[in-house]
């Protein structure tokens, strides 16, 4: 363990580690990451499911500049790393002729901005080309986007790490943080299972622990944890390895990739978490129910969703008639963390210098991490940031004091 630092990032996730290379590049110095599991990418990040794309061609102008980011960093990180990086574009469907009709009202949103060469709007005939395991009498329509690529994240993560140690950053696992020492304020030192690290500057990474590490210093952040799964099945004969990335917005946010011969499959899970969410909120605002608090690890979690993902994917049979009959290969959970303005933590603490946030990542993490990493570092080595994140400032969601504006994507 090192007994100093210039910085300590905490946690070994995306925003984790793609905090720690992109200091490490800026010249901040010194720079530990500690993770309390054995390996990297061990917990939400272990659940990705691998996509990246531009979600913001027709939304908010920042996250769309981080996303065109993320496109170039994982193709230079290819490079130099193997981690399943496949450019196989992506293809949002509609199975309705309501969710045809917003994919239409979305390409003219693009259109408008003169971004119509990245997303093209695809009938059920020309959606088939680029999908063929798909039956096309059951779609309505769809939306191609080329740039989309696939990764396979804890892997993606594992190299931004490898990346970090060669740019001379130093990554300690198995080790917790059990305190955080604070003078008038000023962040001085780290407390560890391992030993002290003096340090003035701390960046909180821990994802669904990070409130758990706000604790250490008194803070409370509106940040909730909201359980996510996915499942693989074993390889099916047909499906292509450059299979483009699937997601309905219409179909319970189901999103399907290949993996390894087979599809990946999952859905985005609002619907399942109406209750859990409300309890974890009303805990943070501090009305009578106490927030959700994770567990040790991932693999502690006690998991339902699995068994609805594969109802659903024996329900879209007429769709993928692969799908007709499968087995489950392997099956993974994930703890993203969600905020009530759907907008991400980045920048320093309220009223404690040299502690900084980088979270939230509100379902979109292996997508934002690096270009909110990019910003992070900016704003600790020179104290500005080439955009305005001000949407993002942490004290907006202080407990007790929430200043929300929700945003509009």
């Amino acid at each position: 363990m090192q007994p100093t630092a210039d910085v300590v990032v905490i946690g070994g996730g995306v925003f984790g580690c793609s905090a720690a290379l992109h200091l490490a590049e800026a010249g901040a110095g010194r720079v530990v990451l500690l993770e309390r599991s054995e390996k990297l990418a061990m917990q939400t990040s272990s659940a990705g499911a691998g996509f990246v794309n531009l979600w913001q061609l027709g939304g908010d102008p920042l996250e769309l500049a981080i996303e065109r980011y993320a496109l170039d960093f994982y193709h230079d990180l290819s490079a130099e790393f193997a981690f399943d990086y496949k450019p196989v574009g992506m293809v949002t469907l509609a199975a309705t002729e309501a969710g045809a009709n917003g994919l239409a009202a979305l390409h003219a949103n693009i259109a408008a901005k003169g971004l119509s060469n990245e997303a093209q709007l695809l009938d059920s005939k020309a959606v088939q080309a680029h999908v063929p395991i798909l039956d096309p009498a059951h779609i309505q329509g769809g939306l191609w986007w080329p740039h989309a690529i696939r990764l396979d994240a804890p892997r993606a993560v594992e190299s931004i790490a490898g990346r970090f140690m060669a740019a001379g950053g130093n990554i300690e696992t198995g080790v917790r943080v059990t305190g955080i020492d604070l003078v008038h304020g000023q962040i001085t030192g780290v407390q560890t299972s391992a030993g002290a690290i003096a340090t003035r500057c701390v960046v909180n990474a821990a994802g669904a622990w990070s409130g758990q590490i706000n604790a250490l210093i008194g803070l409370a952040l509106a940040m909730i944890p909201l359980q996510v799964a996915r499942l693989v099945t074993e390889p099916l004969a047909g499906v292509p390895d450059n299979l483009p990335l699937l997601i309905f917005n219409d179909y319970y946010g189901v999103y399907l990739r290949e993996c390894a011969g087979g599809l990946l499959f999952g859905t985005d899970n609002h619907l399942m978490h109406g209750p859990q969410l409300m309890r974890q909120i009303g805990g943070a605002f501090g009305l009578t129910t106490a927030p959700f608090e994770p567990p040790e690890s991932i693999d502690l979690l006690t998991d339902d969703l699995h068994r609805y993902h594969e109802g659903l994917a024996a329900a879209m049979h007429s769709i993928f008639p692969v799908l007709r009959q499968f087995r489950v290969k392997s099956r993974h959970s994930g703890l993203p963390v969600r905020t009530p303005d759907n907008r991400h933590l980045l920048g320093q603490a309220p009223n404690v210098n040299g502690y900084y946030l980088i979270g939230g990542d509100n379902e979109v993490g292996l997508t934002h991490g690096p270009g909110l990493a990019r910003l992070l570092a900016e704003l600790i080595v020179s104290g500005q940031t080439s955009s305005d994140i001000s949407a993002y400032r942490p004290e907006r969601l202080r407990i007790g004091t929430p200043q929300i504006e929700p945003a509009t994507h």
